[in-house]
């Protein structure tokens, strides 16, 4: 597919971020963005600006559309420049190269996924590591078992582990965990991506951090939000929270959106970096507490480099 742009503005701002984000030359990330765009080389995309308006081209697609376009832009990008798709679809949202202006926190969630679903975590078979189930529960006496909540399987066996929303390590009796009958979509669980709180750091940036208390995005005025590495220390001069534990985004639909509007209200664009320990988790199966991503992540990019 390949996408329309009325000016040279948005392609070269996102090469810029590209190559900045990535710490990569410009040319190699101008290139690049042309190919993942739908073109030869960055000279043709310069010499083919057209009167359509990539707005005007976007609101006429359907979700799945455009998280499909997303997906495949965002694709093409992580392969020519050996990068992370998380980064790069930050880099694409900052930058709004595709023009997409309610680039909301729930469609970044449902892109991230798509691409989690597309390479790091394919759907896995029958009682496999990462696959999405359901727990069941007994309900009288005759023990009828009902399903209750999506989850994913971590290790299946006389003890039973999957990922919720709220826990990275969930036991269960093996009789408790549902395989589904046709394969399920992935999730990605509300604790890497909610914030739990706000620190406010001595020069006045705001913090957003997970129930973990692991940084998430820095909020600076006239600046995009900025995505944190989740294993850096931060060091604050107050601290708030946005919920209390028994009022859970997981537990509670209507906090839940709040908490959704408060990331959009924030200019939130793409995901944290902690979204990227998932599938940690669901491959390191003695991990058992989200608390450990940032320790995760760190070590992993110390081995990359």
């Amino acid at each position: 597919m390949r996408v329309s742009f009325p000016n040279s503005t948005r392609p070269k701002r996102a090469a810029k971020v590209l190559s900045k984000i990535l710490n990569s030359n410009l040319a190699q990330c101008q290139q690049a963005l042309a190919k993942a765009t739908g073109y030869r080389d960055w000279h043709e995309l310069e010499g083919s600006y057209s009167t359509l308006d990539t707005n005007d081209y976007v609101h006429e697609l359907t979700t799945k559309k455009i998280i499909e376009r997303e997906v495949s832009v965002i694709s093409s990008l992580a392969r020519e420049l050996n990068a992370n798709d998380g980064d790069i679809q930050y880099a694409i949202a900052v930058s709004r190269l595709t023009g997409h202006k309610d680039y909301n926190p729930q469609l970044s969630i449902d892109i991230r996924r798509s691409l989690f679903e597309k390479h790091e975590l394919p759907r896995a078979g029958r009682y496999q590591a990462g696959e999405i189930g359901r727990t069941k529960i007994a309900k009288g006496e005759e023990l009828t078992f009902l399903d209750t909540d999506t989850v994913i399987l971590r290790n299946f066996g006389p003890s039973t582990t999957v990922i919720t929303h709220k826990s990275a390590y969930s036991l269960l009796a093996k009789f408790e965990y549902k395989s589904p009958n046709e394969p399920a979509s992935l999730f990605i669980p509300m604790r890497l991506y909610i914030p739990y709180g706000m620190w406010i750091e001595p020069d006045g940036s705001k913090v957003l951090f997970s129930r973990d208390y692991l940084p998430l995005w820095r909020l600076r005025l006239n600046r995009a939000p900025e995505r944190i590495p989740p294993w850096v220390r931060i060091n604050f001069i107050s601290e708030t929270w946005f919920w209390k534990g028994i009022d859970a985004p997981w537990n509670n639909k209507i906090r839940l959106q709040t908490e959704m509007e408060r990331l959009k209200d924030f200019g939130i664009r793409g995901t944290p970096m902690l979204v990227e320990s998932l599938p940690m988790f669901i491959k390191q199966s003695d991990t058992k507490d989200f608390k450990n991503a940032g320790a995760m992540l760190e070590e992993f990019m110390l081995r990359r480099s």
